[in-house]
């Protein structure tokens, strides 16, 4: 069963990897050829955080538990 604990970290999560898409989005947008490579990176760390992987506040949720 899934604590209101559990449902802050899913949506944390879903939160940091659409921004993240949204960045891979703006630097093909505007780097151009030059922004795959961080696109490829932004999109990574997106497909990541959805399949589970820890959040950038997880160091906070770590000391403040």
């Amino acid at each position: 069963m899934e604590t209101e604990k559990d449902n802050w970290k899913i949506q944390a999560r879903e939160s940091e990897a659409e921004s993240l898409e949204r960045a891979a989005s703006r630097a093909v947008e505007e780097w151009g050829e030059d922004g795959q490579e961080s696109a490829r990176l932004y999109r990574e760390r997106a497909n990541y955080l959805r399949r589970g992987g820890p959040h950038s506040d997880s160091a906070y949720e770590h000391n403040y538990d």
